[in-house]
């Protein structure tokens, strides 16, 4: 897949297709009759000059220069879609905030208020999570991350802030996703 834009589906990132095959073999399906659109539904891009501020609703702190933290123990995201009768692909590039106290993050993942993936984000890379065509309605997804280890870095002794940091957002794309069961 080429990666001609920011905006294009990620290519040639460590990591990602093992992380992608892993969550497909839990849906009892591999990559081989995976279709991924490389044009995606929706692209946000989490740094100050990227274009997700509005659709950013509850918990989280302004952008700094390449990425943006959610503040707090849940963050809320409201994304366009368009109907489709696939599955969605939900692919989001983010670290989270660790110490030596702290060494990964659990995530819980909720599509219109039904839970769809948990993670635990332990490094800096692609995460992903299946979105069922069901919620491909034409309508605003509202995308929920619950991070209830969020903590200050005052907290763990770290720096002299009192922001309560969960994860660390750089990018999230949207894409089709046929040949998933969902």
């Amino acid at each position: 897949m080429p990666n001609n834009s920011k905006s294009s589906y990620p290519d040639q990132v460590d990591g990602l297709f093992d992380r992608l095959d892993n969550l497909l073999e839990k849906k009892g399906t591999d990559s081989t009759s995976l279709v991924i659109s490389t044009d995606p539904i929706e692209y946000l891009d989490f740094s100050k000059a990227g274009n997700s501020t509005p659709f950013r609703v509850f918990g989280w702190d302004n952008p700094e220069n390449d990425y943006t933290w959610t503040i707090g123990t849940e963050a809320y995201l409201l994304v366009p879609t368009r109907r489709c009768h696939s599955p969605l692909l939900l692919n989001v590039r983010l670290d989270s905030f660790r110490h030596d106290s702290i060494s990964e993050q659990p995530v819980v993942i909720e599509a219109n208020r039904t839970e769809i993936a948990h993670w635990s984000v332990k490094n800096f890379g692609h995460y992903f999570a299946l979105i069922p065509s069901r919620f491909c309605t034409g309508k605003e997804l509202e995308v929920r991350f619950s991070i209830p280890e969020a903590c200050s870095p005052r907290e763990v002794g770290a720096a002299d802030d009192d922001r309560q940091l969960g994860l660390r957002f750089e990018a999230l794309w949207i894409s089709t996703a046929d040949g998933v069961p969902v």
